[in-house]
C-alpha cells in the first residue's frame, strides 16, 4: 500500500525540522507527502524545501495564505497514495505511525485511531452514521483519520471555516461512507502551544459560521439531530471559553446565546433539562464548574449515541 501524508504549513518553522525529521524516520517505506506552504511569513517554505532536496519522498507546494482547509485541499488533490492522512506541520508522529495505517486501513474506506472507545468495524450506513456523529463531534481531529485518497479526492475540506473545519470535513465524509475501522492506537502526538488554532481567539462571527455549516450537513436521524444539539452547545461553549476579549461581540456567555438564539441557531425549547442546568450554572457564576458540567454532558451525549441511545 502507496499513503499519502498531507502536510499544511503556516508559520511553524520552530516546530517543522522535527515533524518532518519523525516523519522520514517512519518503519513503513513506501510513503510519499506533499506539503504545501501556506503563505507563511517564516522560514517554513525555505525548511521544507531544503528537506525536499534531501528526501524525494517529500514534494512541496507554494502558495498564498488560503487557510489550512484550502492547503489540505491543494495537497489531497496532488496526492497519488491509495489513502491519505495528515500531519501537522507542529506535531510529531510516532516511528510505527504509518505502519499502523498501513495495517489497519485494509478494505475500509475510513480508519479512525486514538479513540475512547472500544475498537469496532462498522459496515452498514445506519451504523457509521451513529458512530460518526457520536464521535465527531468532540473527536473530528484530522489527525486521527486516514481515508481511502479516492474519497478524500471527491470530498474537499471546507474553506472560510477557521476553526473545526476538520470536524465539519468528518462529518461531511459520512453518508459516502461503505465501511469504517476504529482503533484505539495513537502514535500522533499533538502539540498543545500557544498561538496555534486550538489556543487562539476568535470571533463570534466565526463560531456562527460554522455552527450554519454544521446546520446544513446531510442527516435527518434522531442521533443525528440530537448529535447537531450536542455540536451547538460545544461550540458555544468552546467559543466562549475563548472568546476574543478585544471582539466587541464577545460579551460574556448570556450576549453568546442570545445572538445563537436571534441567529435560528438554538431554537426555544431545543435545550434539553440537563443542558439548561448546565447552562444556567455557567451564566449566573461564569464558574468553571459550569463549563466542565457543559463538557462533561456533551461526552455522555456522544457516548450514549454510540450505543443506540
Amino acid at each position: 500500500m502507496h499513503l499519502s501524508v498531507i502536510l499544511p504549513a503556516h508559520d511553524v518553522a520552530p516546530f517543522l525540522p522535527e515533524a518532518l525529521a519523525t516523519l522520514r524516520a517512519q518503519t513503513f517505506a513506501d510513503w510519499e507527502c506533499v506539503a504545501v506552504d501556506d503563505g507563511s511569513g517564516d522560514a517554513s517554505g525555505r525548511i521544507l524545501d531544503e528537506t525536499a532536496r534531501a528526501e524525494p519522498r517529500l514534494r512541496v507546494v507554494h502558495q498564498p495564505n488560503a487557510g489550512v482547509g484550502a492547503a489540505r485541499n491543494r495537497a489531497i488533490a496532488r496526492a497519488t497514495g491509495t489513502a491519505v492522512c495528515f500531519l501537522d506541520g507542529d506535531d510529531t508522529v510516532a516511528p510505527d505511525w504509518l505502519a499502523m495505517i498501513a495495517s489497519h486501513i485494509g478494505d475500509v474506506d475510513l480508519l479512525h485511531f486514538g479513540g475512547r472507545a472500544p475498537e469496532r468495524e462498522l459496515r452498514t450506513r445506519e451504523a457509521i452514521a451513529a458512530w460518526g456523529w457520536a464521535t465527531f463531534v468532540t473527536d473530528g481531529y484530522t489527525c486521527k483519520n486516514a481515508v481511502r485518497a479516492s474519497l478524500a479526492k471527491r470530498h474537499p475540506f471546507p474553506v472560510g471555516i477557521p476553526r473545526k473545519e476538520d470536524t465539519l470535513w468528518a462529518l461531511g465524509l459520512l453518508p459516502a461512507l461503505g465501511a469504517v475501522r476504529a482503533v484505539t492506537a495513537c502514535p500522533y502526538v499533538y502539540r498543545q502551544r500557544e498561538g496555534s488554532a486550538v489556543h487562539s481567539f476568535y470571533a463570534a462571527a466565526d463560531a456562527l459560521a460554522l455552527i450554519r455549516a454544521i446546520g446544513r450537513l446531510p442527516g435527518e436521524d434522531t442521533r443525528i439531530r440530537r448529535a447537531r444539539t450536542a455540536f451547538v452547545c460545544y461550540a458555544i461553549c468552546d467559543w466562549v471559553a475563548r472568546g476574543d476579549p478585544r471582539d466587541p461581540a464577545a460579551g460574556g456567555l448570556l450576549a453568546a446565546v442570545r445572538a445563537f438564539r436571534e441567529a435560528g441557531l438554538i431554537a426555544p425549547g431545543s435545550l434539553a433539562p440537563q443542558w439548561r442546568v448546565a447552562f444556567s450554572v455557567w451564566l449566573r457564576g461564569g464558574s468553571v464548574w459550569g463549563y466542565r458540567l457543559c463538557l462533561f454532558l456533551i461526552r455522555m451525549r456522544a457516548r450514549l449515541l454510540t450505543r443506540g441511545g
